[in-house]
C-alpha cells in the first residue's frame, strides 16, 4: 500500500529518483512556459490565466487520485504527510509570497527553471530567494512567537469542514470550472477574444477534460471511505510484524523500557475497568478499543522518542489495537508479550497475587518490580525507536 518506503532503494537510489522527478516537473513547466515571467505575472493583470488554470487542474487531478486510490485501499491516506497549519504565520507569509511573486515574476520553482534556462531574471530571483532564506534563519529566534503561532495540527478541507473527502472533491472540482469559465469570461471582457483549445470533433480538448473530472468525480460522491481495519487488512507487509512476533516485546525489555529515561513510555492498557483497579502496571493508562480512534491526533502529535506499549489480560485485545493504531499512522507501538499473565508469571511472585487481590491498582509490589533485585532474565530486544521523516511540499 502506499506511500512506498524507498529506504530499500539506498541513499543513491533515492537521490537519482528525485533528481528525475525533479528534472520531469522542471521540463513540464518550461513547456508550459512557465520558465517566463511575463506569462506568470499575466495572471495579477488578467493578461493570461494559464497559471490559475495549470494550477487548478493539478490540484483537482491530485485530489481525484489521491482519494479514488484511497478508496480503493491502494494508497493510505493517513501515511501522507500534511504539514501543520499555523493560521496568523501562513496567512502573512502567503502575502509576501503574492507580493514577491507578482513583483519579481517567479516563484521559488519557476524561477529556478527559468535559471537553468540561462535567464538572468531568472538567476537574480533565485539569489534573492537564497538571500531571504538566509536573512530568516539568522532571524528566526526574534520571530519565534509569531511563527509558532496560530498552530492547528494537521488540517484538510474534509476535517475542517466536516465532510466526506467525495464530496470536497467535488466542490473543488465544481470551484475550479467555475474558475476556468471566469478566467476565460474576465481575459476576453479586458483583452479581447481567447484563443481557443484545440478540437477533438466536435469539442475542445478543455471541454473533454473538464467533463472527464467531473465522470472521474461522481462515483466518488458514493464510494464509503474505508475504515482503519479495512485499510489494515490491505497493510500485508505489516501482518508479519504480527504473526512473527516482531512487536510482542517480554515483560523484561518493558520494565528495561520503564527505567530508560531517552525514552517516553505510554503505556495503555485495554482491560476493562474492574480489572484495571485490581491491578495495573504503574503509570498504565486504561484505554477502551473503541476509543482509540478518537485518540489517534494525540497518538500522532506524542513527541518523537515515544514507544506505545499496549497491554491486555493476554494479548486478543492489544493485537486488534496493534492493528487499529498501525493503520491509523501512529509508529512505535508494541504489545506486552502474554499481556497482564505475562507480566505476572515473571514479576507476580508474593503472598498475594494482584489477580486475586483488592483492588489497588499500581500500589502491587509487581507493578513496579525492581530490575537489580533478582529480577534479572535474558530476552530479545525488540524495541527498535522509528522516526517518521516530515516532507514538505513547495510551489511550481
Amino acid at each position: 500500500m502506499a506511500p512506498f518506503d524507498l529506504s530499500g532503494l539506498g541513499a543513491g537510489g533515492s537521490a537519482a529518483l528525485f533528481i528525475a522527478i525533479g528534472i520531469l516537473f522542471g521540463y513540464v513547466l518550461e513547456a508550459s512556459g512557465f520558465g517566463d515571467s511575463r506569462k506568470l505575472a499575466g495572471q495579477f493583470y488578467f493578461t493570461d490565466l494559464a497559471v490559475l488554470k495549470v494550477m487548478f487542474t493539478g490540484i483537482v487531478v491530485a485530489m481525484v487520485l489521491i482519494v479514488w486510490t484511497s478508496s480503493v485501499g491502494l494508497l493510505n491516506f493517513d501515511d501522507l504527510w500534511v504539514n501543520s497549519t499555523f493560521l496568523w504565520p501562513g496567512i502573512v507569509g502567503g502575502l509576501v509570497m503574492g507580493v514577491g511573486f507578482v513583483v519579481g515574476g517567479y516563484c521559488p520553482g519557476t524561477s529556478l527553471v527559468s535559471m537553468a534556462t540561462l535567464k538572468k531574471d531568472g538567476a537574480m530571483f533565485v539569489v534573492g530567494v537564497l538571500l531571504g532564506i538566509f536573512v530568516f534563519g539568522e532571524s528566526v529566534e526574534l520571530l519565534e512567537p509569531f511563527f509558532s503561532s496560530g498552530e492547528m495540527g494537521r488540517v484538510t478541507l474534509g476535517s475542517a469542514l466536516g465532510l466526506s473527502p467525495g464530496v470536497v472533491v467535488a466542490l473543488v472540482t465544481v470551484l475550479a470550472l467555475v474558475f476556468f469559465v471566469g478566467a476565460d469570461f474576465i481575459q476576453k471582457k479586458l483583452h479581447g477574444p481567447v484563443a481557443p483549445g484545440r478540437r477533438v470533433g466536435r469539442f475542445t480538448i478543455p471541454t473533454l477534460a473538464a467533463a472527464g473530472l467531473v465522470l472521474a468525480v461522481i462515483p466518488l460522491l458514493f464510494v464509503k471511505e474505508p475504515g482503519y481495519l479495512d485499510k489494515w487488512e490491505k497493510m500485508t507487509d505489516k501482518h508479519a510484524l504480527v504473526t512473527e512476533r516482531q512487536v510482542q516485546i517480554d515483560p523484561a525489555e518493558l520494565l528495561a523500557t520503564m527505567g530508560d529515561d531517552a525514552l517516553r513510555l505510554e503505556l495503555l492498557d485495554l482491560r476493562p475497568e474492574p480489572a484495571y483497579n485490581r491491578f495495573h502496571i504503574q503509570d498504565a493508562q486504561r484505554a477502551d478499543l473503541r476509543g482509540l480512534e478518537g485518540a489517534r491526533e494525540r497518538l500522532l502529535h506524542l513527541p518523537t522518542n515515544t514507544v506505545i506499549v499496549l497491554v491486555d489480560q493476554q494479548e486478543e485485545r492489544s493485537t486488534k489495537a496493534f492493528a487499529l493504531l498501525t493503520a491509523m499512522g501512529v509508529r512505535n507501538v508494541y504489545l506486552l508479550e502474554g499481556g497482564v499473565d505475562g507480566w505476572l508469571s515473571v514479576y507476580g511472585d508474593g503472598p498475594m497475587r494482584p489477580g486475586d487481590g483488592p483492588a489497588l491498582g499500581e500500589r502491587w509490589a509487581a507493578s513496579r518490580p525492581n530490575a537489580h533485585e533478582g529480577h534479572e532474565r535474558e530476552y530479545t530486544k525488540k524495541i527498535k525507536l522509528v522516526v517518521k521523516a516530515k516532507k514538505s511540499g513547495g510551489c511550481g
